[in-house]
């Protein structure tokens, strides 16, 4: 006897479910539904093992982002107290930047121990601030010209406002005065001071007083100071601080003519 005709969709279905795929109702096998449930555990641990090793790697970041502001803190002090130590050999230890000049008692007990006008001046010999220039330069006694011998350090705010002056005094009198510029390399960073030199432009000679004891003999406390000395070796004015430039010129015009 002859099968019955039957749809082309209902033979597909029906050798799909011999095949074990799907039940009588359409739902998804045992035999499937076995291997999908195993790979939807696994899915589920690597999803659990990404989010642990997430947490490790912001622990490990945390960690180290603690460490590092610990030791750029640790680095901070550090230098914060290497600043204030050499803040306080400068202002303790060693001469200040100075317009004037201390108080009443000081400058008294200053001016007992320092050279005065009519005075004669400590001779001394030293050496370019310029090692290449391989020169040397003396003070002390008679001599041909008025000398300036002027005391600065490249930190002193007042010598930064004197320098302007320093290179108008040279311009108009080199034929006539000579001046050094002594700079308190005891006291300075030499760097800093070939720098200080080469804005200013200055031309006249500068001095290094490395070991401090042309200044100690000119009992120089404070700087700027400057000393205008004779053709005959005397001290004429011991100037301490900034002066008008109209005063500079004043006195050197009164030097000259004497």
């Amino acid at each position: 006897m002859r099968s019955p005709w039957r749809p082309p969709w209902m033979w597909l279905t029906a050798r799909i479910a011999n095949a074990g795929l799907l039940t009588a109702q359409g739902i998804i096998s045992p035999r499937l539904r076995r291997p999908m449930q195993e790979q939807a555990k696994v899915g589920t641990t690597r999803r659990y093992e990404v989010k642990w090793e997430s947490t490790d790697k912001m622990k490990h970041r945390r960690k180290s982002g603690v460490l590092k502001m610990k030791r750029n803190l640790f680095i901070l002090i550090i230098v914060a107290a290497a600043i204030a130590a050499v803040f306080v050999y400068t202002n303790d230890k060693g001469p200040k930047a100075s317009n004037a000049g201390g108080t009443a008692e000081q400058g008294q007990e200053n001016d007992a121990a320092k050279p005065k006008p009519g005075s004669k001046a400590p001779a001394f010999k030293l050496a370019a601030l310029d090692d290449k220039l391989n020169a040397t330069y003396e003070a002390g006694g008679p001599r041909d010209k008025v000398l300036i011998v002027n005391f600065w350090a490249s930190w002193c705010g007042p010598c930064e406002l004197e320098a302007p002056d320093l290179k108008t005094l040279n311009e108009k009198y080199k034929d006539k005065v000579d001046l050094y510029a002594v700079n308190a390399t005891k006291y300075d960073v030499v760097r800093n001071a070939k720098l200080f030199v080469k804005e200013h432009e200055f031309t006249f000679p500068v001095l290094t007083d490395a070991d401090g004891k042309v200044g100690d003999e000119y009992k120089v406390f404070s700087y700027p100071i400057s000393f205008v000395i004779g053709r005959d070796g005397t001290i004429i004015e011991r100037i301490e601080g900034v002066k008008p430039l109209e005063d500079w010129e004043a006195l050197l015009d009164k030097a000259i003519a004497g």
